[in-house]
């Protein structure tokens, strides 16, 4: 059995995928599906252009500044950070 979708964990992981499959004479999204992760402006311009989920990494800096200043307020001498939940977005192109 193939796969029909791949999710990959890294955009620039995506374009190689989806570059090895144009190669290989596989159509993507015909016969496979691929989604990347990060929303790297070459997944838009590519083609076909890369469906990928954006994280947001600057609100997830925010966060993670936030956790640390409070961290130091509160006298931490070590590292620990309760799990950060922050948005995502699935940013939907022609690859899936």
């Amino acid at each position: 059995m193939k796969p029909d979708a791949l999710f990959v964990t890294s955009d620039r992981n995506a374009v190689a995928v989806v570059q090895y499959a144009k190669e290989n004479g596989i159509s993507i999204p015909g016969q496979l599906r691929v989604i990347g992760y990060s929303n790297d402006p070459i997944t838009a311009v590519i083609s076909p252009s890369i469906t990928t989920i954006d994280q947001f990494p600057s609100v997830f800096g925010d966060r993670l500044v936030q956790t640390l200043l409070e961290m130091l307020k509160q006298g931490y001498t070590t590292v620990y950070s309760p799990p950060v939940v922050t948005p995502v977005e699935l940013i939907q192109r022609e690859s899936g």
